[in-house]
């Protein structure tokens, strides 16, 4: 028996040297450099309205908006499709798909541009319900290199609206 709990406490001894080291080993990685983005929640909301001046949308929709929150910036969205689908007629849903451009943006103590990919889907009745997914694509100054999604619930009615946006902000 004084052999079993002698073997016992050597396991127990040896399990904890084994998760020290391991522990260790995880802590000395967390301080390494390391070539992982930094990616900085967002959250806050943007008015937008149709802007005609300066917009060279194919489909013929700008808009211009002022992201307030974690993420501060001016938008300048144009359209690039607006696509019905068979059931169109009856939801008046659309997509589209265009590219925002955010000047004066800041986020997380850093200062620059952002280039946004956007694709959403759009109510074109009732309140103008909207779903935006912006996937961010590029950046400039302290933000190139830049990555990530924000999303953009909202509605848009009679050339403007409000969205809320969450989402991360990724740098290298």
């Amino acid at each position: 028996m004084v052999r079993t709990e002698l073997f016992s406490s050597r396991r127990v001894i040896r399990a904890a040297i084994i998760l020290g080291g391991a522990v260790s080993m995880v802590s000395a990685a967390d301080t390494a450099p390391s070539n992982s983005p930094r990616c900085i929640r967002v959250s806050g909301f943007f008015d937008e309205q149709v802007v005609t001046s300066g917009c060279s949308s194919a489909v013929g929709l700008c808009t211009g908006s002022l992201y307030q929150g974690d993420l501060t910036a001016d938008s300048f969205f144009t359209a690039s499709t607006i696509v019905p689908t068979a059931d169109t007629p009856g939801t008046g849903v659309v997509f589209a798909t265009g590219e925002s451009i955010l000047t004066n943006a800041r986020v997380g103590g850093k200062r620059g541009s952002l280039t946004i990919k956007n694709a959403a889907v759009f109510h074109t009745a009732g309140d103008g319900e909207l779903l935006d997914v912006q996937t961010i694509v590029g950046g400039s100054d302290d933000l190139a290199g830049a990555t990530g999604v924000i999303r953009a619930v909202g509605n848009f009615v009679n050339g403007a609206g409000r969205s809320t946006f969450d989402g991360s902000i990724c740098l290298p």
